[in-house]
């Protein structure tokens, strides 16, 4: 079972550097090719979302409501590995949560803050309140999914 825990954590690791890494590239991106790459996906989407839904939407309005689904969605995934790790490592739930949220939460505010040195972007209040809440849903999805399986 130790094996097993190391081998986890090594690829839960893994793919949190890896998430963190396309969250910095991500937000490295000028203005202009940040949304061109958003307004892509969201062109090619939005049939199928009108379809699924019955909602009309904007494209305006669909690559505004993807790119917060982005930031929220992004920052869960990073809770639930950075969470996942440090309950592999025996750490109670509660420190547990309240260092993924540290992380997670500096980590929003670091990439937020990088956006003000990139051509066309900058930093928002309310970026970071999304990615700290997609956090706070990871916490709370391992804590009630998982208590059973990370004792």
């Amino acid at each position: 079972m130790k094996q097993k825990s190391v081998i986890l954590r090594l690829i839960l690791g893994t793919l949190t550097i890896m998430l963190a890494v396309a969250i910095f590239m991500l937000s490295n991106q000028p203005a202009s090719q940040s949304s061109h790459l958003s307004m892509t996906f969201a062109a090619h989407s939005l049939p199928y979302i009108e379809k699924w839904t019955g909602y009309e939407l904007s494209l305006a309005e669909w690559n505004r409501i993807l790119r917060k689904l982005a930031h929220f969605s992004l920052f869960f995934f990073l809770a639930i590995f950075l969470i996942t790790m440090c309950r592999l490592k025996k750490l109670s739930w509660r420190r547990s949560a309240i260092i993924t949220l540290f992380i997670a939460m500096s980590y929003a505010v670091i990439d937020e803050s990088h956006q003000l040195f990139i051509e066309g972007r900058g930093a928002s209040i309310r970026d970071v309140a999304i990615d700290s809440a997609g956090a706070i849903l990871g916490i709370v999805v391992v804590f009630l999914v998982g208590r059973r399986w990370l004792k």
